[in-house]
């Protein structure tokens, strides 16, 4: 198992690259990545789009941007604690709104998110993951001694975590490649920790961490705690030398590593500095 760390979500996806792209074509296994936190720096996200929208542009199948990858983990703009007296519950109205768009549109049935808050149960009945976890959560906050970790983000029901559904998804490739997360109450802060059966560094890696940080501070906002530490395995990595070529990614890298700290000190994600 190799291990990174790094104090924010941008260096940790560059120190993640950098390491695949030392590997036999681009891809390794058992990869851990850990940042401290919800930063990233605001100099690397535009980069890296701009990379990725060369890329679109170039090929037949989609490219999409760091923000359209973080959104379907947690689309930021429905929850507004600052304006919506319950934000919970105005996040999870957008999402029942936009799912009725989103199957007209693509006629897929499942996202990230729904699966997350709006999970088909053993009986049919919708399960609210997101709703569970806050409140057990907050109930435990209230007690003299919480529990730390009996925390999980699943699919076939909170307790059996695991987003490909035996007798269901049968699929080698595609949706979902996002497995589980843990969540632990330590320390006063909620740390999650995400797995991944495979991530595609280039298109998918940075939006996963921006995505993983959304949720973190949903999480952070909601129990009134501070957001600690993310990780997120993947069993298998990919740098996608196909999409990228081991010399661009080599470019950006060294690109996004001459812009650290230039635009403005790291701050947290979609927050200015």
């Amino acid at each position: 198992m190799k291990a990174i760390s790094a104090e924010n979500l941008s260096v940790a996806w560059l120190d993640a690259v950098d390491h695949l792209l030392t590997t036999p074509k681009g891809k390794d296994v058992n990869l851990v990545v850990a940042f401290r936190g919800i930063d990233e720096d605001p100099a690397i996200r535009p980069l890296v789009d701009a990379f990725l929208g060369d890329r679109s542009a170039r090929r037949s199948e989609a490219v999409y941007p760091i923000e359209t990858v973080a959104s379907t983990l947690f689309p930021e703009s429905w929850y507004v604690p600052e304006r919506a007296a319950q934000p919970r519950d105005h996040l999870y109205r957008c999402f029942e709104l936009a799912q009725r768009v989103h199957k007209r549109v693509s006629g897929e049935e499942e996202t990230y998110f729904g699966r997350l808050v709006s999970y088909p149960g053993p009986n049919g009945e919708r399960v609210n993951q997101l709703e569970e976890q806050v409140t057990r959560l907050q109930g435990q906050l209230r007690t003299a001694a919480p529990k730390s970790s009996a925390y999980e983000i699943g699919v076939v029901e909170p307790a059996d975590l695991r987003l490909q559904v035996p007798g269901r998804d049968r699929l080698y490739m595609g949706f979902p490649c996002l497995s589980h997360i843990s969540l632990t109450l330590h320390g006063g802060a909620i740390h999650l920790a995400a797995l991944y059966r495979n991530q595609g560094f280039l298109r998918k890696g940075y939006g996963n961490y921006v995505g993983l940080a959304r949720l973190g501070r949903f999480f952070a906002t909601e129990l009134g705690v501070a957001v600690g530490e993310i990780a997120c395995v993947a069993s298998h990595a990919d740098a996608e030398l196909d999409v990228g070529t081991k010399a661009g990614l080599r470019q950006l890298v060294s690109d996004c590593r001459d812009a650290l700290g230039s635009a403005a000190p790291a701050c947290e994600v979609d927050r200015a500095a």
